[in-house]
This record gives C-alpha cells, sequence and structure tokens, in this order.
C-alpha cells in the first residue's frame, strides 16, 4: 500500500457546516412560522428550485460548472467562487432573475417570494458566511489526531468565496495553523470538479495521485479525484464512524 503522505480535505460540509438555527434566525422566526404554517412548503427548496431555473434559463443547456447538494448552479455563482465577480454583483444577478420570476407567477405569494429573496442574501453575502458557520466537532478531532502523528501533510482544497474564506480562517487561526496549505477557489480561479485544480494541487505540491487522499462531502468531487487516480472517500457527516473507519484501514489514524 502506497502511503497516503498527503491529506486533503474540503470546508464546507466537512470541517464545517451551516449553522440552521442561527440562520433561521437572521430570516426571523416568526416569519419562517408563519409561512411555513400557511404555506406548507420548505423555502430551502423554493430557494434551490430559483437557483436550478436561473441555471436553466442562462446555461444554454450546458452542463453546471458547479453542484450544489445536487442541485445545478448558475454560471454566475461559479464565477464567484472562482473569485471573478463579487458577492454585491451576484446577489443584483440573482435579485433581478427572482423579480423576472414573480412576474410569471412562479411564487405562491408576494411574502414567499421576500422570504426567498432574504434567505438567498443571507447564504450569499460573504460577510454572513462566516457567522453562520460552525465547526464539526469530530472532524476538527480527527484534523487533530492526524497532524498530532506527525506522519502525513494536511491540506484544504475548497470551492469557497475569496473574502468569505478569509474571514472564516481569520476567526479559526488556531485550527487552520495545523495545515500545510489552504487552496480556496475564489483566490486561484479555479473550482473543483475541473480536473485543472487537481492538477493545480499536484504540481504545486510535487506529488502524485497515489500519495493523496481527498475527503469531500460532493459526489461530483469525489468522481473527479478518483478519475484523477486520487483515493477519496464521499464524506456524510451523519456517518461519521464511516470515514474515520476507512482512515483506520488506511493506517491514517
Amino acid at each position: 500500500m502506497v502511503k497516503k503522505s498527503h491529506i486533503i480535505f474540503d470546508i464546507d460540509g466537512v470541517l464545517f457546516k451551516e449553522n440552521k438555527l442561527k440562520i433561521v434566525r437572521k430570516y426571523g422566526l416568526f416569519k419562517m412560522l408563519w409561512y411555513l404554517v400557511t404555506h406548507k412548503k420548505n423555502p430551502v427548496k423554493i430557494g434551490f428550485n430559483v437557483l436550478k431555473k436561473m441555471h436553466h434559463a442562462w446555461g444554454t443547456n450546458k452542463k453546471p460548472a458547479l453542484i450544489y447538494k445536487k442541485n445545478p448552479m448558475p454560471e454566475c455563482i461559479a464565477q464567484w467562487m472562482k473569485g471573478f465577480i463579487s458577492d454585491k454583483k451576484l446577489l443584483i444577478q440573482i435579485d433581478k432573475f427572482i423579480e423576472n420570476l414573480q412576474k410569471i407567477n412562479f411564487f405562491a405569494s408576494e411574502f414567499e417570494k421576500n422570504l426567498v429573496q432574504q434567505m438567498i442574501k443571507i447564504i450569499l453575502n460573504e460577510s454572513e458566511i462566516p457567522k453562520n458557520t460552525k465547526p464539526i466537532s469530530p472532524m476538527i478531532e480527527l484534523v487533530n489526531k492526524i497532524k498530532q502523528s506527525g506522519e502525513h501533510n494536511l491540506f484544504i482544497m475548497s470551492n469557497y468565496a475569496k473574502q468569505a474564506s478569509n474571514h472564516l480562517i481569520e476567526n479559526n487561526k488556531e485550527f487552520f495553523s495545523l495545515f500545510d496549505d489552504i487552496i480556496i477557489s475564489g483566490n486561484i480561479g479555479m473550482i473543483k470538479p475541473d480536473k485543472e485544480i487537481f492538477h493545480y494541487f499536484l504540481d504545486k505540491h510535487n506529488t502524485s495521485p497515489q500519495h493523496c487522499l481527498f475527503i469531500d462531502d460532493q459526489e461530483q468531487n469525489v468522481l473527479a479525484a478518483q478519475a484523477m487516480g486520487i483515493e477519496s472517500i464521499l464524506f456524510n457527516r451523519y456517518e461519521y464512524e464511516d470515514t474515520e473507519k476507512k482512515l483506520e484501514e488506511l493506517h491514517i489514524i
């Protein structure tokens, strides 16, 4: 078995996750409860439907550059993740699309439209993202455990907006200091699952796929890494023990 000297982690969904309670409080708990009672729908699903429709409307049937939780994202979000546009410009484009959807009665009510609009603004505002994020404790402990062994190099390779990642790292300096390198899509103009970002990592660290292990929670990213010859783990935070067991089998912990 080739030693996995380079252990690569994603951030969102692997090391950190959204703080749903904090996000709901920012929407307004009463407004959210009122919506759930009166509309009997999940506003998060409505938000994803907006972004999917935006992709299909502007994507000219192209394969999406970015998929999140199995939902195709519009090109403007991929551009934002690459650092090519600001969150302000991104939100202006989404706002305009939402207003056009309102004209064709996409939303059940004005209240639903406003709620979805507010939700998207909270989720995609770069200054808000780190505030609405919390660590996945078992994974934080696992990273510390690997680091303490002194036998592996630790890396981050994440699709993350530039300013949001800067704030998150600044707010968690001690933890992020454990990593030998932190590669953020918004800093380098590349995103997973594009092969170029994996080539970038291998070239930058003068290593081969056989010496790497990649951990991500998005299936398309894991498949892309595997196609490059990089052994990968599809992480599920509700089944953390599976990841821990795999790391034990590879003699990493």
